[in-house]
């Protein structure tokens, strides 16, 4: 017992030296008698910055002023989209920002299309907002609740400099935890202790449970983006795609007993999980995915240099392996050697019997592109208009045409067009020639047909370059923009019987805000009261931009007009907008907060 009382005590003096620590030094030798391997913060900071140089693709841009001397200004490139950032490290004037969209584009962007918000705080461009306000003394021992009533930016709250590495019986999944980036805007016990566990299922992940309890409703999407915790799962440059597809052109490595069998334990370690053990796109992580998994026994791929009615080269399916697919929860596989893709390979196109005695076939040609000129993008926007492109896409590229809300893949799965204005990372690939790819050979198992049957090099060249200029042309990293209006009576949204309640707090709200000159909650109250008040406005795209639409369609709200009775009775029953405003999740909707919903005119 004399022992086990020593530790306790130690414990209980070094945790509040552990939470007050001010620099990363006094963190680091405190930490490190807890935890093995806690990095010197000098050489971690010298370390991510050497990383984020070498992976960084930047320009430096002079630009001259009327108003002054030159200035100079780095631009950091990603697809589709141009983030800014002054050299210096001075934040873009986000005061002259009116609107979240402005905001939205003045952010810097990852490689999914998500705003980085790591980015963005380390560049001083956003300040997280204390979410706790208190003056409660620090009293020893301090736990994680003391730690958690801390607001973020008080010095005693800690910001722990370290990754924390979570070895998998997979190398290949090895998972990094920044908690530096989590603990600048989280207190401790936003995860501590419920959240943390050696063994964290993916598909509880993927289901709102760990980290999914705020990723994919806060922040980025782990279904789409396994490189964001996965470092080994990163997508390779365009450069080593382009070089490791030649070599296989060159070089292809035959199918044998041996590459079948390697490929056959290469793809349960990696694949199944998704994939399923038979290849029909059921494994254990599929229902959580958004797209589904590929179904190789049907034979179908999206990605090939061959013409829609025929199979795809044994270097479209390397191409895919070697890639990934941004967007999806298909990640790069570069990191394997070139053999055991070529098993892969090999082993997936043993699922579908039309591989069996298939004859080889030429890809489609690939000219060189016509000058970009005002008559080829005349052609273009013809053709696309022609071809039905603006159906599916919209006019404007933005995934919004008519028929865009029926469009189903060949399994029955929803699969809406792509937005191209959106910013966000294209399947198949986002540069000219992988657009004209596209358009000539389609994407089998979807909609999109290929037209290189019929339609000659030129006019597709013309389809190709005229969509290359809705890419990320209004970047909107999280889609679904505008708002949706809810005309509704007076009777269906007052709850009988609280009139007298209402009234009084409209009286109440009229008096504090008499010599206010712009429309205020009261109005909104007041308005209730005589019945003549304005509808509800729900901004569906401020609620896009934190959750995922599964959040709440179709569990809470049924996508379809007219489905949902939503009344006040019915929101003060804790349904419909109350199972998140509920003064827990979100703020409670009350006659308090009437304005919130229902904005005078």
């Amino acid at each position: 017992m004399k022992g086990r009382a020593s530790g306790i005590l130690a414990l209980l003096v070094l945790v509040p030296a552990t939470t007050v620590a001010c620099s990363s030094t006094g963190k680091h030798q405190v930490l490190s008698v807890f935890l093995d391997g806690v990095p010197d913060p000098a050489e971690a900071k010298a370390a991510e910055l050497q990383e984020l140089s070498d992976a960084a693709q930047v320009a430096v841009v002079e630009e001259s002023s009327n108003d002054g001397p030159t200035a100079v200004r780095q631009i950091g490139f990603i697809p589709g989209v141009v983030a800014e950032a002054d050299l210096a490290g001075t934040p873009p004037p986000f005061d002259a920002l009116e609107t979240w969209d402005a905001v939205l584009k003045a952010l810097p962007l990852d490689d999914t299309g998500g705003v980085d918000w790591v980015a963005a705080l380390n560049a001083g461009m956003m300040k997280p907002r204390d979410p706790f306000v208190t003056n409660a003394p620090l009293v020893a021992p301090l736990t994680l609740n003391a730690l958690g009533r801390l607001p973020t930016g008080d010095p005693r709250s800690p910001v722990l400099d370290f990754d924390v590495e979570m070895v998998q019986d997979e190398p290949f999944f090895n998972a990094r935890f920044p908690h530096s980036s989590h603990t600048q805007v989280l207190a401790c016990n936003s995860c501590h202790p419920g959240f943390v566990n050696r063994e964290v299922p993916m598909e509880k992940i993927l289901g709102g449970e760990y980290c999914g309890t705020c990723h994919g409703k806060v922040s980025f999407e782990p279904e789409t983006a396994c490189a964001r915790c996965h470092p080994n799962l990163g997508f390779p440059s365009d450069e080593v795609v382009v070089e490791q597809v030649a070599r296989s052109h060159s070089a292809p490595l035959p199918a044998t007993d041996e590459t079948l069998a390697q490929g056959k334990e290469l793809y349960g370690r990696l694949c199944a999980l998704c994939h399923g053990d038979d290849g029909g796109g059921s494994g254990r992580l599929a229902p959580e995915l958004a797209p589904k998994p590929r179904d190789f026994t049907a034979g179908k791929y999206k990605f090939r240099t061959t013409l829609s009615t025929q199979l795809p080269l044994d270097s479209d399916i390397f191409r895919t392996i070697t890639r990934g697919v941004p967007g999806t929860s298909m990640p790069a596989w570069a990191v394997l050697s070139y053999e055991e893709r070529w098993a892969l390979v090999h082993y997936v196109k043993s699922f579908s019997p039309k591989f069996d005695g298939a004859e080889p076939v030429d890809p489609i040609p690939m000219p060189a592109s016509p000058p970009v000129d005002d008559e080829l993008m005349a052609l273009g926007e013809e053709y696309f208009m022609a071809a039905g492109c603006n159906a599916c896409h919209g006019d404007e590229g933005r995934g919004d045409g008519p028929s865009a809300d029926s469009l189903k893949d060949d399994w029955g799965q929803p699969l809406p067009p792509f937005n191209f204005a959106s910013g966000r990372p294209i399947k198949g690939g986002s540069k000219p020639e992988d657009i004209y790819r596209t358009v000539m050979t389609g994407l089998t198992g979807t909609p999109m047909p290929g037209f290189g049957e019929f339609l000659p090099e030129r006019e597709g060249w013309a389809i190709a370059q005229y969509v290359m200029k809705f890419i990320g042309s209004d970047p909107d990293p999280f889609a679904v923009t505008g708002d949706i209006h809810f005309e509704r009576t007076a009777n269906s949204m007052i709850v009988m019987g609280e009139a007298a309640e209402l009234q009084a707090v409209a009286a109440a709200d009229v008096a504090a805000a008499a010599d206010d000159a712009e429309p205020t909650f009261a109005d909104a109250n007041l308005a209730l009261m005589t019945g003549d008040y304005p509808p509800v406005v729900f901004p569906h795209w401020k609620h896009r931009i934190r959750f995922k639409c599964s959040a709440c369609h179709p569990q809470i709200f049924e996508m379809k007009k007219g489905a949902n009775e939503i009344s006040m009775d019915t929101i003060r029953q804790g349904r419909f907008c109350a199972e998140c405003h509920n003064g827990d999740v979100a703020f409670e909707v009350t006659f308090q907060s009437c304005y919130r919903c229902h904005e005078p005119q």
